[in-house]
């Protein structure tokens, strides 16, 4: 089931006031290094995606209590969304590329998890 079918249940702030996100927002707010979207992720499954990766961004860094910066480890850390990752999971971090990659069909959960 595709990101964009499912529901997602979230009981946080409104970080965004209800404004829409986008993955270069992201990399901007949260200083990654760089964000790579899968080929085979589609527009409707990658502007749903960036919502809930944005307020599951934001509810990480209220719970560290920390800055922005310091999801992507100012600015070392890649994101891979539905690229880079490994048949059955769905989330991993490659310490060698000093990258995590979260599938396509990954909950916004699973960033915290890696």
């Amino acid at each position: 089931m595709s990101i964009e079918a499912r529901d997602f249940y979230r009981s946080g702030p409104d970080h965004r006031q209800r404004q829409a996100s986008s993955f270069a927002l992201i990399r901007r707010q949260f200083d990654f290094r760089s964000i790579e979207i899968g080929r085979w992720v589609t527009s409707a499954e990658r502007d749903r995606a960036a919502e809930l990766f944005h307020d599951a961004l934001c509810d990480l860094m209220l719970i560290l209590q920390g800055p922005e910066a310091l999801i992507s480890l100012r600015g070392t850390i890649a994101l891979q969304y539905g690229s880079g990752g490994r048949p059955g999971v769905s989330a991993h971090y490659d310490p060698s590329q000093r990258s995590f990659a979260l599938a396509k069909n990954a909950g916004p959960g699973s960033i915290a998890h890696e």
